[in-house]
């Protein structure tokens, strides 16, 4: 009961952000938003890109039970913030090979760590 009550809340802060994404793609400039806008704006694709990854996963593990759901919510939230963290260096202007391994590197590190507690 528990996890259809997160899997519903997942799905409604998806839409959401989603929805929040499509109003700063197509209404808002991007030259006069300041950092708040920013942060709203890259919250919002972690939120999205978050719960769209953990809804496609969870339909590959949906029979599964015990800690792969907490594997799955974790490992979608890095893979979320490696995204996110990838456009952030692009917009500023830093993105290159080396800084998407790293980004890579540090979420595989991360997984490594958590995993192990």
């Amino acid at each position: 009961m528990v996890s259809r009550i997160i899997f519903f809340v997942v799905c409604v802060m998806g839409v959401a952000a989603l929805g929040s994404l499509g109003f700063f793609l197509l209404f808002v400039n991007p030259e006069y938003l300041g950092f708040s806008g920013f942060l709203l704006f890259y919250s919002s694709l972690f939120t999205a890109l978050w719960s769209s990854f953990f809804i496609v996963g969870k339909r590959f593990v949906r029979r599964r039970r015990g800690k792969k759901g907490y594997m799955l919510a974790r490992r979608s939230a890095l893979a979320a913030c490696v995204v996110t963290g990838g456009v952030t260096l692009a917009h500023a202007d830093f993105f290159s090979g080396y800084a998407l391994l790293t980004l890579v590197g540090v979420a595989i590190t991360a997984e490594y760590w958590f995993a192990r507690k």
